[in-house]
């Protein structure tokens, strides 16, 4: 063995084996491109960078525990808390050091770091889960500052470059005016209630927020929306995430109709269940303001019916004075895929 080089025992490399061929972080499965980015490119990126290959083995670990045949459940989950124990150690010294050299590695680090933490809900509830899922905010957002100015040289990168194709593609569209979520804008009036300077913050995470809605009417295939998704919560501000953290309750409802859109990625595994957790969390908050229950009729109703498209949750605003009941809601039509 050469020297200075982390050792991986068989067990590792059952877990590697079991991330090439079972894994798949994000998007279709069926999606070929996707799948080599995650089961070749990302594991070739990783053998340079042993702290990566750890988190890796850590996600895969967690992956296995509940669809192990063999009752190695204690086992897995000691092998996900070793390696990923092992891999955040590298990770946030890299991360304040922030070297042009590390920057991709730490990159991708960062979205398997947070799949991790949501996908620990799969074998253990957290207590909190929007305080669990503010907690993620707060590493997407600390590692936007820490490569934010290697962010140009990043993109260069083919891997990343790949990973990021979506959204280039999307900035090609001018997002249509007359679109929107209805009621989403119901839960901006709610916020006007406020005051200062929540209601202000409030509102910005909520303007973003639509904005996203609207977004993902115009993607034509999963991948697209679930970058669109994901960018949000890693811009959102430090003032809304300590907003939300004290306990507030339009915070807490803009995370949860945020989790509608997570509702319609049915290929990320690690969010399995997350809508309804945050859904039920809220409900909890609203227990002393029984009448704000009504926020919740919407998020609720479309944690029920996941398998509709993106495009489905926002609607075409009217442009004549009068309509039919029939005629209020005209679907949006998406444009074609760049594959």
């Amino acid at each position: 063995m050469t020297p200075g080089l982390p050792a991986f025992s068989l067990e590792d490399m059952q877990l590697l084996h079991h991330w090439i061929t079972r894994v798949y972080l994000f998007h279709e499965i069926s999606a070929d491109d996707e799948k080599t980015i995650w089961s070749e490119d990302v594991v070739k990126i990783a053998f340079q960078h042993p702290f990566l290959l750890h988190g890796l083995l850590a996600v895969s670990a967690l992956h296995k525990t509940p669809v192990d045949s063999q009752g190695n459940r204690a086992s897995l989950l000691a092998q996900a808390d070793v390696h990923m124990s092992a891999s955040i150690a590298t990770y946030f010294r890299l991360l304040e050091e922030s070297a042009l050299e590390t920057v991709v590695p730490c990159f991708l680090l960062s979205s398997i770091y947070f799949a991790y933490n949501l996908a620990t809900a799969q074998v253990e509830e957290p207590e909190e889960p929007i305080n669990a899922m503010l907690h993620c905010f707060r590493l997407l957002r600390g590692v936007k500052l820490s490569i934010g100015r290697h962010w140009l040289k990043l993109q260069e990168d083919e891997t990343v470059g790949r990973m990021l194709a979506p959204t280039r593609f999307l900035d090609q569209f001018v997002l249509p005016e007359d679109t929107e979520c209805t009621p989403l804008l119901e839960l901006k009036q709610l916020a006007n209630q406020l005051g200062t300077p929540q209601k202000d913050i409030c509102i910005e995470a909520i303007a973003n927020l639509h904005t996203t809605f609207v977004k993902t009417t115009l993607c034509s295939t999963e991948k697209q929306g679930h970058t669109i998704i994901m960018a949000w919560s890693a811009n959102l501000s430090t003032e809304f995430l300590d907003v939300c953290h004290a306990g507030n309750l339009v915070g807490a409802l803009i995370i949860v109709y945020w989790a509608v859109l997570l509702g319609r990625n049915t290929a990320a595994w690690w969010l399995n269940g997350w809508p309804e957790r945050l859904i039920h969390a809220c409900e909890k908050l609203m227990t002393p303001t029984p009448e704000l229950m009504k926020y919740l009729e919407w998020p609720i109703e479309m944690s029920k019916r996941r398998s509709d498209r993106l495009a489905a949750l926002c609607s075409v605003r009217p442009s004549s004075a009068v309509l039919t009941p029939a005629d209020a809601i005209t679907p949006v039509k998406t444009p074609p895929s760049n594959a």
